[in-house]
């Protein structure tokens, strides 16, 4: 099945939830991607992709923070962002390699290439210079390959795929890893990342951070993942670019938050983070805060 170009591509499914990742915040139809087709890249994308580059005018640019979201409708990022001023919000992701309206002059958006099915490459070289032009000093590897219901790869062959469509931006922005999720299953979590570098070690894979993704009960174990993806990067810095307790209760959440947000912000090697994620009733309700938005802002 393919994700239509019309809509964001989805988040993970937050585990522990009925929300999932077929069920996005927005109104329309949408078909998730559940495997990945063997597709060579069209040759206007191939032409896109050697073609003169944009050199971002904010390469040199220092954002303040490690706080950021994970978004798929920009117009809430307004919620959050005008509700409550947030000096230590400095970035924002939506899955996806354009930022689909986001204006926030504070905010750097960060451009993912979701997987290197066809549908993602032949946007990516465009879309990406783009971003880059517009202030983007970061860009994203795939999202979860370890997991077959998302990029779903085997990790020799996504560092393959790493190397033709990240490594060309080598020098001009930073480049992060594949996201990788949690499980523990064969094959999947640190075990896939870890197959994933060795086989890096050889290809020269450009990367310059680790992708992590977090859904559990305790802030002790999202700290210990965290490490332990530390050291499978050969101790390169880590963001953590989904992470949620596993709860349907607000308040627990906002609890969780301001447990874990500044363990995050005292950690050194932790780049960057962002809770999973701004959509109504998480981060934000109507046309204000939820308890767990005003904890991510305020802590």
């Amino acid at each position: 099945m393919k994700l239509s170009l019309l809509f964001l591509p989805c988040a993970s499914a937050l585990r522990g939830q009925s929300w999932t990742s077929s069920q996005c915040a927005f109104t329309g139809s949408l078909e998730v991607l559940t495997a990945l087709p063997t597709v060579e890249p069209s040759a206007a994308a191939s032409a896109i992709a050697t073609g003169p580059l944009a050199t971002s005018p904010f390469s040199t640019k220092l954002w303040p923070s490690k706080r950021g979201f994970a978004y798929n409708d920009a117009a809430l990022i307004d919620v959050l962002v005008d509700k409550l001023t947030c000096a230590a919000c400095a970035w924002a992701y939506n899955w996806d390699s354009t930022d689909y309206g986001l204006v926030r002059p504070t905010l750097e958006f960060v451009p993912m290439l979701w997987s290197p099915a066809s549908e993602h490459t032949v946007r990516w070289a465009a879309n990406v210079e783009a971003m880059i032009s517009g202030g983007s000093t970061h860009i994203l590897g795939f999202n979860e390959c370890d997991r077959p219901d998302q990029c779903n790869l085997d990790a020799a062959s996504a560092a393959v795929a790493y190397v033709k469509w990240l490594n060309p931006y080598t020098g001009r922005v930073k480049i992060g890893s594949p996201a990788i999720s949690n499980s523990a299953a064969a094959d999947q979590g640190l075990e896939w990342l870890t197959g994933w570098v060795s086989t890096c070690d050889s290809l020269g894979c450009a990367y310059d951070f680790c992708v992590a993704h977090w859904y559990g009960t305790s802030v002790a174990e999202l700290l210990k993942h965290v490490e332990l993806v530390h050291g499978a990067c050969r101790g390169k810095p880590v963001w953590v670019t989904e992470f949620a307790v596993n709860s349907d209760d607000e308040n627990q959440h906002a609890a969780f938050i301001t447990e874990a947000v500044p363990r995050l912000d005292d950690l050194e090697y932790v780049e960057r983070y962002s809770y999973f994620m701004v959509r109504e009733g998480r981060l934000v309700t109507g046309s204000g805060l939820s308890s767990s938005g005003q904890a991510y802002i305020a802590v």
